[in-house]
């Protein structure tokens, strides 16, 4: 869980690269401001709470254990993302790899 982010209300950009994170509980606590979430190099196994996040614009989560295409179900009420990075997570190898799987970048476009 990601705790500390109360009272943070004018939070626009969070950087937790190299935290060992496994989860992103405690995200909603600056959903109403958060544009720019920089989240690589940590366990995250799912996207379960970025649906919270409205205002996100950009969201670095490389070289996380991200495996499923159903795990971009998170990013479906994010209409002002602009920028996504999962270079390094298994549904990147898998699924964006020339004769790999079906393109997940398409779907989520």
């Amino acid at each position: 869980k990601i705790t500390g982010l109360k009272g943070c209300e004018c939070c626009e950009v969070l950087s937790l690269g190299r935290n060992q994170i496994k989860k992103l509980d405690g995200v909603e606590d600056v959903a109403e401001t958060l544009e720019e979430l920089w989240i690589s190099y940590n366990l995250l196994t799912n996207l379960k709470g970025l649906e919270k996040l409205g205002k996100l614009r950009v969201l670095y989560v490389t070289q996380n254990l991200i495996a499923k295409l159903s795990e971009l179900d998170a990013l479906k009420e994010s209409k002002l993302l602009e920028e996504l990075a999962m270079i390094g997570n298994p549904i990147w190898n898998e699924h964006s790899l020339p004769g790999g799987a079906e393109d997940f970048r398409e779907q989520i476009a």
